[in-house]
């Protein structure tokens, strides 16, 4: 059991501005002016800001524009997998990761299926949903039944006024209105799909949203909603990807092997976590490299089964 008193930081290792610490507002500084803030009150000790204290100027100022209080960048390793042939192609994959042999194993794999001709990759239409949050409503059932029933009179007035991407050859689709249970109230949700094109999605798809929103107020419930959020469930690009293994005589026991652990992570989700934890291993790793969302690539479910056989 641990003992809170010995826990807790001493007062012999509190920085001696460790009261002011708590209110310092770090707000409107720079980077560096705020790392010198910092060492000024004990937070960084002086000779201790490392590689903060070396971030170039310019990318200082680049994070300060993207983030709250930037003090620097924190490096994680950047490496290249190889020996991967995509599409019949030839590919270098950049991966940044720091956790050991990540790198190594993916360029072992991609060695393995190159000889048959490498890895397939096929990618859909872009899309991404919008959700449109109703509580509080006087009668749920009657206002579900309104969106639902006028469906598609809303579906085409939101593709005439409302969808910017439209231009660009983008599409727009709303779901069906549905209940979702809450602790203190009924709670309505709209979903809306769209068709970005070219556009990553998220800021585009809001807006599109938040004018649905206001013309919905208008024509069918007469209430605001409580929340209109981008939906990471099933967003961007759908992609397929397969590759072909050859197993040898020598080596069908191991191919077995990995099939049976496959199969068991399907089948046992408390294996299934660390099974998709070895697989985001790679993913996250490429999606951080490429500067990609990857908590959102992370937190969404798989709308596809992940299947091998031994042939």
């Amino acid at each position: 059991m641990c003992n809170f008193k010995e826990d807790v930081m001493s007062d012999a290792t509190k920085p001696r501005s460790f009261s002011r610490m708590q209110k310092i507002n770090l707000r409107g500084m720079s980077p560096a002016r705020r790392l010198t803030e910092l060492g000024r009150l004990g937070v960084i000790l002086p000779g201790k800001d490392g590689i903060l204290a070396h971030t170039p100027e310019e990318l200082a100022a680049t994070f300060d524009g993207m983030i709250e209080n930037a003090i620097g960048a924190f490096p994680v390793p950047l490496g290249l997998a190889t020996n991967f042939v995509v599409n019949g192609a030839p590919r270098l994959v950049a991966m940044a990761t720091e956790e050991r042999s990540v790198i190594a194993a993916a360029s072992k794999a991609a060695k393995l299926c190159a000889a048959n001709g490498g890895i397939a990759v096929a990618a859909g239409r872009p899309t991404t949903k919008a959700q449109i949050l109703y509580t509080r409503l006087d009668d749920p059932p009657e206002v579900l039944r309104k969106l639902r029933e006028r469906r598609a009179i809303i579906e085409d007035l939101l593709r005439s006024e409302c969808n910017s991407t439209r231009k660009h050859g983008g599409g727009l689709r709303v779901e069906e209105p549905r209940f979702v249970p809450g602790d203190r109230d009924t709670l309505v949700i709209v979903e809306i799909a769209v068709d970005t094109a070219d556009a990553m999605g998220a800021n585009v798809v809001t807006r599109i949203a938040e004018r649905a929103a206001e013309r919905l107020l208008r024509l069918f419930t007469g209430v605001r909603p409580t929340a209109v959020i981008c939906c990471n469930d099933g967003a961007g690009f759908p992609v397929t990807a397969e590759a072909s293994f050859d197993v040898v005589s020598s080596d069908e026991r191991l191919a077995r092997r990995v099939l049976d652990v496959q199969a068991w992570a399907e089948h046992d989700p408390s294996r299934a976590v660390t099974h998709n934890k070895g697989i985001m291993n790679a993913v996250s790793a490429v999606a951080l490299a490429t500067g990609q969302d990857t908590r959102a690539i992370e937190a969404c479910k798989s709308r596809g089964a992940k299947r091998a056989a031994l042939l």
